[in-house]
């Protein structure tokens, strides 16, 4: 699985992308995302993603002068600008492609993984190896992935790790921006996303197999994450499509 982190200062297309591009259909994993180019930076820096996903325009640093200065093993841009300038000089950092906004979710799919299968394919030096709290975030995230459907807290996450709930919450917190809580929601409410699109399930069906005990809570979140209804986004009056 490839790893990805997200720069975009504009809240509403951070969500969007994080939670409504179906990530899982590439074999990619969001591991982080930040709202400014100094935050990216040090994001960057920190994760080893394989993949930057970032906007042009940041407050901070432009996106291209954190690029520069945190050197990913690979990135693409996505802007409203159009300006053929910015472009050349993506292109001359190594940026593999320039996606203008808003991205249609295919297209930026298709995109990510043409860029992933160059990366296995690339002869020369191996990526950074993660550290051991790296690891440790990482086996996390699987052990969420594959356990979200379940009644799993905190707790169970560290139990499997046979780490403490203070020291894993600390070590995800600094490696991913995440909480743990936030990144189960997360995962949660895609797979929501998911099911509402691509099967006629009931909304109660759909939420106990996302792992969540009440009707109401998942209702919720929901709107919290996507601000509409799990009805209203099965109909297609959805601001994160």
């Amino acid at each position: 699985m490839h790893t990805v982190v997200i720069i975009e200062d504009e809240d509403l297309i951070r969500q969007e992308l994080l939670i409504a591009v179906d990530w899982e259909s590439i074999d990619c994993r969001v591991i982080g995302d930040a709202s400014d180019g100094i935050s990216g930076e040090s994001l960057i820096r920190a994760l080893h993603p394989d993949v930057v996903l970032s906007d042009i325009r940041l407050p901070g640093q432009s996106g291209l002068q954190m690029i520069e200065r945190a050197a990913p093993r690979s990135a693409i841009i996505l802007t409203g600008y159009g300006e053929f300038e910015l472009a050349q000089q993506a292109i001359r950092l190594g940026v593999y492609d320039y996606l203008m906004k808003p991205a249609d979710h295919e297209d930026l799919l298709a995109a990510v993984r043409k860029l992933c299968r160059k990366l296995d394919e690339q002869a020369g030096p191996a990526p950074q190896e993660p550290s051991v709290q790296q690891h440790t975030v990482r086996q996390a995230m699987d052990y969420i992935d594959g356990h979200y459907h379940e009644d799993i807290s905190i707790y169970q996450v560290a139990s499997h790790l046979q780490l403490s709930e203070s020291h894993l919450s600390h070590q995800f917190k600094e490696f991913s921006g995440y909480t743990v809580l936030e990144y189960l929601q997360n995962r949660r409410i895609r797979e929501a996303m998911k099911l509402l699109r691509e099967t006629t399930l009931q909304v109660s069906e759909i939420y106990r197999r996302c792992g969540f005990l009440s009707g109401s809570y998942f209702s919720r979140l929901f709107k919290r994450y996507t601000g509409v209804t799990p009805r209203d986004y099965r109909s297609g009056n959805t601001p994160v499509s």
